[in-house]
């Protein structure tokens, strides 16, 4: 069963590809997703605002499936925490 975290980030994730959240896998590459430049750069702010977290260019370059988006997003979070 998904934490709350990943559950926001499908949900987010759901309403930018207009898909139901349980049909996104952690799996699942984005690209799969439908995801295109723009998407993507949208579901990244939207995730920012969200968590009030950035996240690196870097790291949204290497980017390749949902699992990397919440496992950055956990470290981002937990990063912020911390701090």
């Amino acid at each position: 069963m998904p934490d709350r975290l990943t559950e926001d980030i499908l949900a987010s994730l759901a309403s930018i590809t207009r898909r139901p959240p349980d049909t996104i896998a952690l799996e699942s590459p984005l690209q799969d997703l439908g995801l295109d430049s723009l998407d993507t750069i949208t579901a990244v702010f939207e995730l920012e605002d969200k968590f009030g977290i950035s996240i690196p260019d870097d790291d949204v370059r290497s980017i390749r499936t949902v699992n990397d988006v919440v496992e950055g997003i956990r470290k981002l979070v937990a990063e912020k925490n911390q701090a």
